[in-house]
C-alpha cells in the first residue's frame, strides 16, 4: 500500500468513527473523507460531543485543530463553528438544511454549492487575497453542480457578511487576478472588523489591515543528532510524513561535517590555504630541528597533522577555519529552504559538528570558541533532539565507519556537548512509534504556537 493510499484509508476510517459518534449533521467543509485531513463544521451541542470524543480518543487540541499521532503518522480534524462566520440561528439552520448528504455516511454532509461559495469568499478575503488552484477547482465543481450558485449566494450574502467578498471572489475567479486592496478592505470592514465598530471605524481598521505589507512567512528548523545508527533518519522520515499530513511544506537536509564541509565545501580550500601552507613550513622546520639535535640523525618529515596535534595554537586556528567553513555551509544549505517558508528537518546539526570537531581534532581540547561560532552562525531550531543510544546498540545497527571504541568515545562527547548546547536528550532505545508520537506532538505544538 502506498503512503497516499494509506493516508486516504486513515481519513476514511476517522470519518466513519466520527459519523458513529455524533447524533446530528456535520458539514465537511474541506476535502471529502479520504483527503489529507477533515475540516468539519458542527453546531454547539454536536461540537461539544465531538470534542469530548476526540479528547478521549487520544487527540490533542490547539486552536480547534485536533491531531492524533500514531504509527509514525498523523490524523487531523479541524473543528469549526458557524459562529466563526458570525451566522445567526436562522442562517445556520439554512446552512445545515440545504447541505447534501455524503454517500455512505449517516450524519456527514457537504455544503450546498452557494454556501460553499460564501465560505470561500470569506476565507479568500480574510486570507492573502489570492485564489489557490485547489479553491478554484472547488468553485468550478460548485458551478458545474449548480449554474445559479453565484446568484443564490448573492441573495444570502448579507446574512453571511460577505456581499463585498463574494463579488470580489467572482471577479477573481473570472479574471484570474488577485483581490485588490480596496476589495479586501471592503470585505474585511463588512466581516472581521464590523463587530463593535461604527461603519467608518470598521472601514478605517480594514484599510489599515489591507495596506499593511504582507510579511513573507519564514520557515522553521528541527534538528536530530546522535551516533550513526541512533535512528535519526528513521525519526526524520516519520516526522516529515506527519507534518506533511498536517499541511506543512517540509524539506529534509543533511548537514554532516564530513560531507558538507571537509569533502564538498570549496571554501574550506580557500580559507584553509594559508593555514595549510604554514603547517607545511612549520613541519619542515621542525623536522630539520629534530634531525640536527640527534647525533648523526637524518631529517624525518613530520606530517602537518602531527604538527597541528602538537601545537595548541595551530590546532585552534585550523579548527576555527573548519568551523567557520562548516557554519557557512550549514547556514547556506538551510536558509534557502527557510526563506521559502518550509519546515526544515536536519539529519545532524550543530551538536554533531561539535562532537566530530573534538573527535577528529582532539578530545582533550573543548574548542568552545569554534563550537560557539557554528552555533551562532547557524539558523536557530525550534526543537533540537539527541537520540541517545549506547555505543553497542549503534554498532549493532550500523557497523560501517566507526569501531565500537570510536562510538564509545563519541557517545561520551555527545553527552558532554548536548548539556552545553541545551539539546534535549531522548532515549533512542524506546519503541520507534512512541518516539515518533512524542516528537511529532512536541514539534506540532511548537509550530502552531509561533
Amino acid at each position: 500500500m502506498t503512503e497516499t493510499t494509506s493516508s486516504q484509508s486513515g481519513s476514511q476510517d476517522l470519518a466513519r468513527e466520527i459519523d458513529d459518534v455524533v447524533s446530528d449533521d456535520l458539514l465537511v467543509v474541506g476535502s471529502p473523507p479520504g483527503g489529507r485531513d477533515l475540516d468539519v463544521m458542527a453546531r454547539a451541542e454536536n461540537r461539544a460531543k465531538l470534542a469530548a470524543w476526540l479528547e478521549s480518543s487520544g487527540f490533542v487540541n490547539h486552536q480547534d485543530q485536533w491531531v492524533r499521532f500514531g504509527a509514525c503518522s498523523a490524523e487531523a480534524i479541524d473543528l469549526l463553528s458557524p459562529a466563526a462566520f458570525g451566522l445567526d440561528d436562522a442562517t445556520t439552520a439554512d446552512l445545515f438544511r440545504d447541505a447534501h448528504p455524503l454517500p455512505g455516511f449517516r450524519h456527514l454532509a457537504r455544503p450546498a454549492p452557494h454556501h460553499l461559495l460564501l465560505m470561500l469568499a470569506r476565507w479568500t478575503a480574510e486570507g492573502d487575497g489570492s485564489l489557490a488552484d485547489k479553491r478554484r477547482a472547488r468553485i468550478a465543481q460548485a458551478l458545474n453542480e449548480d449554474a445559479e450558485a453565484w446568484s443564490t449566494a448573492a441573495s444570502q450574502a448579507s446574512a453571511w457578511r460577505a456581499t463585498s467578498s463574494l463579488a470580489a471572489l467572482r471577479r477573481v475567479y473570472t479574471t484570474g487576478a488577485g483581490l485588490t486592496r480596496a476589495e479586501r478592505a471592503a470585505a474585511l470592514a463588512e466581516s472581521v472588523y464590523a463587530a463593535g465598530r461604527t461603519p467608518w471605524r470598521a472601514r478605517l481598521r480594514a484599510w489599515i489591515a489591507a495596506l499593511r505589507p504582507r510579511r513573507r512567512k519564514g520557515g522553521f528548523l528541527v534538528s536530530f543528532s546522535g551516533l550513526d545508527g541512533a535512528g535519526k533518519s528513521s525519526q526524520v522520515e516519520a516526522l516529515r510524513r506527519s507534518l506533511e499530513r498536517l499541511g506543512f511544506d517540509v524539506e529534509v537536509q543533511w548537514t554532516r561535517l564530513e560531507w558538507t564541509t571537509l569533502w564538498e565545501n570549496p571554501w574550506l580550500g580557500v580559507l584553509g590555504w594559508p593555514a595549510r601552507t604554514a603547517l607545511r613550513l612549520v613541519s619542515r622546520l621542525r623536522s630539520r630541528g629534530e634531525a640536527s639535535e640527534a647525533e648523526g640523525g637524518t631529517a624525518r618529515t613530520l606530517e602537518p597533522s602531527a604538527v597541528r596535534e602538537r601545537s595548541a595554537l595551530i590546532s585552534q586556528v585550523w579548527v576555527a577555519i573548519v568551523a567557520l567553513a562548516h557554519a557557512t555551509a550549514q547556514r547556506r544549505e538551510t536558509r534557502q529552504h527557510l526563506r521559502g517558508g518550509k519546515v526544515v528537518l536536519c539529519d545532524r546539526y550543530t551538536l554533531d559538528t561539535a562532537v566530530h570537531l573534538r573527535f577528529r581534532y582532539g578530545e582533550q581540547r573543548n574548542y568552545r570558541f569554534q563550537i560557539g561560532l557554528v552555533d551562532r552562525l547557524s539558523p536557530r531550531p525550534i526543537a533540537v533532539y539527541l537520540l541517545d543510544v549506547p555505543a553497542a546498540t549503534a554498532y549493532a545497527r550500523k557497523a560501517e565507519q566507526y569501531s565500537l571504541e570510536d562510538l564509545e568515545r563519541q557517545a561520551s562527547l555527545y553527552l558532554q556537548e548536548s548539556a552545553r548546547l541545551g539539546v534535549r536528550r531522548l532515549d533512542g532505545e524506546l519503541p520507534r512509534e512512541q518516539l515518533c508520537a512524542d516528537i511529532a506532538t512536541e514539534v506540532w505544538r511548537a509550530l502552531r504556537s509561533v
